[in-house]
C-alpha cells in the first residue's frame, strides 16, 4: 500500500445472491392454456469499493475554534 494511506483508505469488498438462490417460477391455467415458465433473476452482483479520506485526522477543540465573527470583530477594532 502507499506510505500514508494506512489510516485513511479503506477497502470494501462485498457480494450478493452468490448461491443464486432467487431463482423465478410461474404457473398459470387460464381456459384450458396452461403455461409455466421459469428463470433467474439477475440478481448476482460483486462490489469492490476504494475510498480515501482526505484531510486532517486531529479534531480541533470548540475552545480552540476560532469563528468567522471572532476574525472579523478583531479586525475591525
Amino acid at each position: 500500500m502507499v506510505p500514508g494511506l494506512q489510516k485513511k483508505a479503506t477497502l470494501k469488498i462485498s457480494a450478493t445472491d452468490i448461491f443464486h438462490t432467487s431463482p423465478r417460477k410461474a404457473t398459470s391455467d387460464f381456459l384450458g392454456l396452461y403455461i409455466k415458465a421459469g428463470g433467474n433473476w439477475e440478481s448476482q452482483t460483486f462490489r469492490i469499493n476504494f475510498s480515501v479520506r482526505f484531510g486532517s485526522n486531529q479534531i480541533i477543540n470548540i475552545r480552540d475554534r476560532k469563528t468567522g465573527l471572532e476574525s472579523e470583530s478583531k479586525r475591525i477594532k
